[in-house]
């Protein structure tokens, strides 16, 4: 991830990354680049064993400026997108 902030993205997507390693998330909240969060498919897809353990809470600890999205939807029927934020 820290390559990835290195070549000036303004945007990530799902950085789970972020949550194992403090200099690179501060690193990143001083960036202002966005993490995209998709709760539901990092635990759907076994990223994280259940929504309270998504690194988001991490994000929020950081400052880390993020967006909670859907991801897979079509795969994994979760439409709308508001079944992440529940």
């Amino acid at each position: 991830v820290i390559s990835a902030l290195a070549t000036g993205v303004h945007r990530v997507g799902h950085g789970l990354a972020l949550s194992h390693d403090a200099l690179v998330a501060t690193a990143y909240a001083g960036s202002r680049t966005c993490v995209a969060a998709n709760p539901l498919s990092n635990m759907l897809l076994r990223f994280v064993p259940d929504l309270r353990s998504h690194p988001a809470r991490a994000y929020c600890g950081h400052a880390l400026p993020f967006v909670v999205s859907n991801d897979d939807n079509a795969l994994f029927d979760t439409n709308p997108p508001s079944h992440d934020l529940v």
